[in-house]
């Protein structure tokens, strides 16, 4: 697809979520780190490719880091995109990598500007198992930099995820506060993130059947926080301290919680 045209708008002028993938091909993932990336990255191309909505939406580009930082594919929508076999080798420059993704994602969302085209806050995800070995260069704090700002003003999502014998503490310098690399290790599945007190999420009390002292209450899930108030697990005489017309509402199956 390349750059955005006339042609595409018309055929498709849905609003875009520029996605980056900045993958670690270094020699650290020879084995089976390399094959687990290829079935992942195969694997989400088919899902999104699959979903109706997200294969309009969402446009996917990729780049890698090993022996030098590479533009494997540039932005295309998941049905159109095509990878071939990741191999590993070489260092692991991922500031460079950062920094060049960053940049990406900049140009494509001037490109949507220029054709008019509503955009979603762009995302990067990082996929890394060992330690950068341009820390402490300019590439680095460069990409320090780029990200923490991006989060902070809201222009950018990046996520970190560290596999294998990654440096945790070296990756989380470049990850935002708000959302530190989760921590995974060699060949164990990955760590659920504690749930966070009901009061942050939830200003409802224990009488809420959502509150996590209730028993047969439904379990945190990112749907559940994303929607304050809803009652998932349909017990509809505890949601008494809801307003009394949404709880009516809410019983007579006109109105969600």
């Amino acid at each position: 697809l390349g750059p955005l045209g006339a042609i595409q708008i018309a055929s498709n002028p849905e609003p875009r979520c520029a996605c980056v993938l900045v993958l670690d091909v270094s020699g650290s993932m020879k084995g089976e780190a390399i094959e687990a990336l290829n079935r992942g990255v195969q694997s989400l191309i088919e899902e999104l490719s699959a979903d109706s909505l997200a294969s309009r939406r969402v446009e996917l580009s990729v780049v890698t880091f090993g022996n030098t930082v590479e533009l494997v594919s540039d932005f295309k929508t998941p049905r159109h995109l095509s990878i071939e076999r990741l191999e590993a080798s070489g260092a692991t420059p991922m500031g460079e990598a950062v920094v060049k993704a960053a940049s990406l994602l900049e140009s494509r969302k001037q490109e949507y500007k220029q054709e008019g085209l509503q955009y979603f806050r762009p995302w990067m995800f990082l996929i890394t198992d060992g330690e950068p070995t341009d820390a402490g260069t300019s590439y680095w704090r460069q990409a320090i930099r780029i990200v923490h700002e991006g989060e902070k003003s809201g222009h950018l999502l990046f996520f970190g995820v560290a596999v294998n014998d990654a440096d945790q503490s070296v990756l989380d310098q470049l990850c935002p506060p708000t959302r530190p690399s989760p921590r995974r290790a060699s060949g164990a599945p990955p760590q659920a993130r504690p749930a966070p007190r009901a009061c942050q999420r939830w200003r409802t009390g224990p009488r809420c059947c959502c509150h996590p002292q209730r028993r047969g209450r439904a379990p945190f899930s990112e749907q559940s926080q994303i929607g304050r108030r809803r009652c998932y697990c349909r017990r509809q005489r505890d949601c008494s301290r809801l307003p009394l017309r949404r709880r009516l509402l809410h019983r007579r199956k006109l109105l969600p919680l």
